[in-house]
């Protein structure tokens, strides 16, 4: 029922997912993990990204698992999860590093930017680099990719008290 929570207030920023919870009600044994969640997080990643919001993941309950979290936040993010829910201080910098993009990827970014750039300039659509082809979806993402490293870039405002 996504949709319909999307749906339910235009206040709705983001869709997060209890994967415990879940998982527990599917009567999924404790140690069955990702396996018992993947369809809900595929799920809730599609109808976020349709309605235009962000789709946060669940938390890694075993807050000592330093490796597991990783793993899960770096799959999060490539399946399109915009962050991961951090259940303990220890996990905020782990999560935040997989969510962060590496310089290897601004770098890229900003050459799929720039090719599409002189495309454009000579009326293309799209343009080879480095033996790939660059058109609109990937400089698009490429374009979000630099604005999320932007972002993550700029000072966080300071707020104020009452």
């Amino acid at each position: 029922r996504c949709e319909e929570i999307i749906r339910a207030s235009d206040r709705v920023d983001a869709l997060s997912i209890g994967g415990e919870d879940y998982a527990a009600e599917l009567g999924a044994p404790a140690d069955a993990g990702a396996a018992a969640i993947a369809h809900l997080r595929y799920t809730a990643v599609t109808v976020a990204t349709a309605y235009g919001i962000a789709a946060i993941d669940t938390p890694h309950t075993n807050v000592k698992d330093e490796a597991g979290l990783r793993a899960e936040a770096v799959f999060a993010r490539a399946i399109g999860f915009s962050g991961k829910y951090a259940i303990h201080p220890s996990q905020v910098a782990v999560v935040n590093d997989a969510f962060t993009p590496s310089r290897d990827e601004i770098a890229q970014a900003r050459r799929i930017v720039d090719a599409a750039a002189v495309a454009a300039k000579s009326r293309r659509g799209s343009v080879a680099l480095d033996g790939r082809m660059i058109d609109a979806p990937i400089v698009d993402r490429a374009r979000r990719l630099l604005a999320l490293a932007d972002a993550i870039a700029a000072p966080a405002p300071v707020k104020r008290g009452r």
